[in-house]
């Protein structure tokens, strides 16, 4: 359950990161230099697809990991009372 609580902690802190870039990235693309427009859509692109991306992929190994792990110990130990959340903590 350690895991569960930690990756919520960390996704509203991340969420709060993604809207602060995004923020600055609507003041940078409707600045009239070049430059700083080109520096907004790369923060728009970071904080829309890049950093959200990375997180979810992260989670997903970890999920995918604990399941196979699961499997394992299920096949091996058939009276074992391992959950799989207790599995993710184990990391």
């Amino acid at each position: 359950m350690k895991t569960l609580t930690k990756w919520i902690a960390i996704g509203t802190l991340e969420l709060i990161f993604c809207f602060w870039l995004l923020g600055n990235a609507a003041n940078l693309v409707s600045s009239p230099s070049d430059q700083k427009v080109w520096l907004g859509v790369s923060y728009y692109v970071v904080g829309l697809l890049v950093v959200p991306g990375a997180s979810v992929s992260h989670v997903a190994a970890r999920l995918h990991h604990a399941q196979v792990r699961h499997k394992q110990i299920k096949e091996a130990f058939p009276d074992c009372d391992v959950s799989f959340v207790e599995l993710l903590d184990v990391n």
